[in-house]
């Protein structure tokens, strides 16, 4: 993404951003207030649309608590949708220059950031976030939840929480978890790889499961993988292979195939644990034919394999997320797990 730096502007936008938020009409049945506990810290999403707070409760929902209050710091975010509000764009809410793609990748996000506050726009989604460090308060405008892409549907509010539980030492990360009461590994790869096939046939085999696609990753003495969502993501094919998850599931296209979008403390709360410790590291290869099993793999191969898709995928995260990540691979075992037509050789 593009980015700009700038010592004071940003904060004069936060503020503008509270104004526009505290000027919204009355909303049915007043605004809903969600909180969980994540990683040991607290969210408190204040959310002005009921669409808007559905989303959120389905991918959190494996986190939820009564309230804020609680060990660790507290992220407050406050929502609201753009068609649900009929508020449409306040022009205090995205800068003009911030509206239009960038000029060299269009679709392009655009990170903004000064020393107190940093925020991202993302023209494709339409969506705007932004974080003040100083106030550990946040705000999110969408312009329609109704229309929000299933990626956003399924890991929202990840770039927020990415900037404010880095600063806690947590590093969000492209990856998934499996395990059990002794540890997990973490399931590393490129979209396609095999990570929610693993993930979910070990789900279904009896394991543990923290996530599918993104994770918090504590680097230490112990090593630890932290739930953020419960949603797994699968081409159609593969999620016939689970027809379990074709109980109320979101469907959506991407480049012409069908995908599903599934949220597994629905299917099987008992089973989505809010943390392991790491133990090793496995990327899945699917090969199509002959036995599941393992074989070595270097620690670049696996470095390869975990950090590009993480730091594309979260803008502002560079080289401390690929000093936590290489310090991780260096620390545990690392093997390629090749993945065979049957998924009860998995586990």
């Amino acid at each position: 993404p593009s980015e700009r730096s700038t010592r004071g502007p940003w904060a004069t936008r936060f503020g503008e951003l509270a104004q526009t938020f505290g000027g919204l009409p009355p909303q049915d049945g007043g605004f809903v207030d969600q909180c969980y506990s994540i990683a040991g810290q607290r969210l408190h999403l204040r959310i002005a649309g009921s669409a808007l707070a559905g989303v959120m409760a389905r991918a959190f929902a494996h986190l939820a608590v009564e309230e804020a209050a609680g060990a660790g710091s507290v992220l407050t975010v406050i929502l609201w949708d753009g068609e649900a509000t009929e508020t449409g764009d306040p022009p205090a809410l995205i800068p003009e220059r911030l509206r239009q793609p960038s000029a060299d990748v269009p679709g392009s996000m655009q990170l903004v950031r000064d020393d107190t506050t940093i925020g991202l726009y993302q023209p494709t989604e339409r969506i705007l976030s932004m974080l003040d460090r100083r106030s550990d308060t946040a705000f999110c405008w969408v312009a329609n939840a109704q229309t929000l892409p299933y990626w956003e549907q399924g890991a929202p509010l990840r770039h927020l929480l990415h900037w404010w539980m880095h600063e806690r030492g947590f590093q969000l990360t492209h990856a998934a978890c499996i395990g059990n009461q002794h540890g997990g590994v973490l399931l590393v790869g490129r979209g396609g790889s095999g990570k929610s096939t693993t993930a979910l046939a070990s789900l279904r085999a009896g394991l543990d499961y923290v996530g599918d696609d993104y994770l918090l990753v504590r680097n230490g003495p112990t090593i630890t993988a932290h739930s953020l969502y419960n949603s797994a993501k699968l081409h159609e094919d593969q999620a016939k292979r689970f027809p379990e998850l074709l109980d109320n599931p979101i469907f959506y296209a991407e480049s012409g195939q069908e995908k599903v979008l599934a949220f597994m403390h629905e299917r099987n709360p008992a089973r989505t644990v809010p943390m392991l410790e790491v133990l090793g590291i496995l990327v899945p290869t699917i090969v199509g034919a002959g036995p599941t099993h393992l074989e070595a793999v270097t620690r670049a191969e696996a470095l390869a394999a975990i950090a590009p898709s993480t730091v594309m995928q979260l803008p502002g995260a560079g080289h401390d997320a690929m000093a936590v990540m290489a310090a991780v691979i260096r620390s545990v075992p690392c093997h390629r797990l090749l993945l065979g037509p049957d998924l009860s050789q998995t586990t």
